[in-house]
């Protein structure tokens, strides 16, 4: 939960907005997907990135937030020069399979947050929909 704290303090400014932001990760049920995070899923690169990411994607990729981002960043270079998509190509996609809105904490929290079972069912979800 301190991580989790930490991670939401710069961006929520109170106790009510915090809840909303960390539903993404106390919630099991499926997301509740903005507008943005819809529009990013429904991209024509999207089932690519949230492909290779789910092909990749190992547990120990998110013991903690470092490692993950590791993971992230190789990910996005490696999309980014096989396919030629921009960061925000890749990353908006993912956000959005994992959160639910293309806002919050970064994704190398995100995923030590949920878990690799927990992406997985995420992205498993956001692919086959």
């Amino acid at each position: 939960l301190d991580i989790l704290v930490d991670a939401l303090r710069a961006e929520t400014t109170s106790l009510e907005t915090l809840a909303d932001a960390a539903a993404f990760c106390l919630l099991d049920s499926p997301l509740v997907l903005t507008a943005e995070a819809q529009e990013a899923l429904a991209a024509p690169w999207a089932q690519l990135v949230l492909d290779a990411c789910a092909a990749q994607l190992r547990p120990e990729d998110v013991r903690s937030a470092e490692e993950a981002n590791q993971f992230f960043t190789q990910l996005r270079r490696e999309i980014k020069a096989r396919h030629g998509l921009t960061g925000r190509q890749v990353m908006f996609p993912l956000r959005a399979a994992l959160t639910g809105t293309l806002v919050g904490p970064c994704l190398g929290v995100v995923a030590t947050l949920l878990g690799s079972q927990r992406c997985r069912e995420r992205l498993d979800r956001a692919r086959n929909s």
